[in-house]
């Protein structure tokens, strides 16, 4: 990943660094070549987003690649050619078919031939750019990544894939690969992070010397390990390609990520002091994507209310049961 990413020059270019990934066939990773795509298995997807993340790097490798997939279960990879970029919705199938729509935080939709809409129950939709009745008001996230407004008058033309995931299936696998990228750029801060303290003296120490930085530190690290568990969890409970066997600890995984994304971007901060805002210095880029992820595809307090519901309706013993022991042994295998 660090041969692709290699300078802050590169993380700034977002169009150059998009066409090194594609070129490269990885945003196209876990699609089987039969479907046109690069072959590997979700858990290569998985590790390509936990790269991105650790570079806070302008890829939208979340939407581009869920886009390809979606594009190749349902038989229509070599139909929706260009970029094609997905976004989740909470319209259902109907309403996409049928209403005049403002799709908001749709990333690098200025660039996109085709976006493909995520209802939250019925099959995924397709608009195209060309079409009169589309249009794009560009915007950007936190980190400045392309998010954009696309809108839909009734004139446009409106293709249901047929033979697409199931909505939970394409919600959990946003909700997966998110996690990792929050799970990348939290390792990443933290690493930053760690270097200042042990090399930044003060009054002839090394600030780590300092109990309360000590202290700070200490806690980010519990948030890698934390952020890391949730990730192997939500792995495990997609054992294939197509679907999930358990969506819940996916969800909560992106519920545990983004909590300590929050967490690690404000200690970071706070450790670093001022040099930590300058758009110049790595953390800035960093923890201005972890605060843009944290609420990428739904907000936050979508997946946690998403996530209560879930719990809810299956009980203490089950969700206990769902998320199993493995997720309190991989961070203390970790530490």
């Amino acid at each position: 990943m660090s041969d692709l990413i290699d300078s802050q020059t590169d993380v700034d270019d977002h169009a150059a660094l998009y066409e090194r990934f594609d070129e490269s066939g990885l945003l196209s990773v876990g699609i089987d070549e039969e479907l046109d795509g690069s072959g590997g298995t979700l858990a290569d997807v998985v590790a390509i987003a936990e790269g991105v993340g650790f570079h806070g790097a302008s890829v939208p490798i979340v939407t581009v690649s869920i886009a390809r997939w979606i594009a190749a279960e349902s038989g229509n990879a070599g139909v929706l050619t260009g970029v094609v970029t997905a976004a989740l919705t909470e319209l259902t199938e109907d309403e996409l078919l049928t209403q005049d729509l403002e799709i908001t935080a749709v990333a690098w939709g200025r660039h996109a031939h085709h976006v493909i809409l995520c209802p939250s129950d019925g099959r995924p939709v397709v608009v195209s750019a060309g079409d009169d009745g589309v249009d794009t008001v560009k915007g950007s996230d936190l980190a400045g990544n392309a998010s954009d407004t696309v809108l839909v008058t009734s004139s446009a033309t409106r293709v249901v894939l047929e033979r697409a995931p199931e909505p939970e299936a394409i919600r959990a696998r946003f909700a997966l690969l998110r996690t990792a990228c929050l799970a990348g750029a939290i390792r990443g801060a933290y690493n930053l992070t760690r270097e200042y303290v042990r090399t930044r003296e003060q009054f002839g120490a090394p600030l780590v010397k300092l109990p309360a930085v000590a202290s700070g530190i200490a806690t980010v690290r519990t948030k890698v390990l934390e952020a890391d568990a949730a990730l192997s969890t939500a792995v495990r409970a997609w054992p294939s390609t197509t679907a999930p066997s358990d969506v819940l600890p996916i969800v909560a995984g992106r519920v545990v990520a983004a909590r300590c994304a929050s967490d690690t971007a404000r200690l970071a901060h706070q450790l670093h002091g001022a040099i930590g805002t300058t758009e110049e210095y790595r953390l800035h880029r960093l923890t201005a994507s972890l605060w843009a992820w944290r609420d990428a595809d739904l907000p936050e307090a979508d997946w946690a209310t998403l996530l209560g519901e879930m719990v809810t309706r299956a009980g203490e013993r089950a969700t206990w049961d769902s998320l199993g022991p493995q997720a309190i042994t991989a961070g203390a295998a970790e530490g």
